[in-house]
């Protein structure tokens, strides 16, 4: 990355389950060319989260990501970031493995099913860890080496302590959320690298993104499933690299 680049600041919102410290080994990458931030989300800490809702949280982690920053979102991440883009100035915002709507729908046949978020609440209610790893082997599946990424995943799962109170919310945005008017309005660059394989939401969804966003620079990548970043983070950085070059001049 070119000397232009140094100062200016990256942020990564992690996504439902996992704290920032799963995109630590991947953001190291963007150092020190970027000033690399990853704000937690409410919850994520261990404590009870004092917001609750998409609007809520989006508004609780605006003094993290400063004025005509880049934002990076994964998953749950992403959707909050669409979010966060809608109410300051940034200068990009990309979404990894991320749509604006993440349950299917009539008009949106790419997310995940409601059963899937239904079978996900119960077991957190009951059982928080075994939900975080079926959680793990769902973004696992559709990798080359699966048994790998879901190894990291897990591994990280070990080290966070996320409120149960975090997790249940975040399901609650995952399936209420529609952020589709949101994104079409997008004033800042948007760009977005999907996962052919993932399990979660179908990469499928990219031309009916293009159609709410035609501006939007789109990738998608083969072999791997919800967690590029772990399973391919080379080809991800790459990808994300060429969408951080500034906008071609008119």
């Amino acid at each position: 990355m070119s000397a232009e680049k140094k100062g200016e600041t990256l942020c990564f919102l992690h996504g439902w389950g996992f704290d920032g410290r799963a995109l630590e080994k991947f953001c190291d990458g963007f150092t020190p060319e970027w000033n690399v931030k990853i704000p937690v989300l409410p919850g994520y800490d261990g404590a009870a989260p004092e917001a609750l809702g998409i609007e809520h949280v989006a508004r609780a982690l605006l003094p993290e990501v400063p004025d005509n920053s880049v934002l990076v979102g994964w998953s749950l991440g992403g959707m909050i970031a669409i979010r966060m883009a809608s109410m300051k100035p940034l200068k990009k915002l990309v979404l990894l493995a991320s749509a604006p709507c993440f349950v299917g729908k009539q008009d949106w046949p790419y997310g995940m099913s409601e059963e899937l978020i239904e079978g996900l609440q119960r077991r957190v209610q009951e059982n928080p860890g075994q939900a975080l790893q079926e959680f793990a082997l769902l973004s696992s599946k559709g990798d080359k080496n699966p048994r790998a990424t879901y190894r990291s995943l897990t591994a990280s799962l070990q080290r966070a302590a996320v409120h149960r109170a975090a997790l249940l919310d975040g399901l609650e945005m995952l399936r209420n959320a529609d952020l589709r008017p949101e994104f079409s309005g997008l004033k800042c660059r948007v760009g977005a690298i999907l996962a052919e394989n993932d399990q979660l939401f179908s990469a499928s969804c990219a031309r009916a993104m293009l159609s709410l966003n035609p501006d939007l620079e789109l990738s998608t990548m083969g072999g791997c499933g919800h967690a590029p970043f772990i399973s391919r983070p080379e080809q991800s950085r790459r990808l994300l690299t060429d969408m951080l070059s500034p906008a071609p001049v008119a």
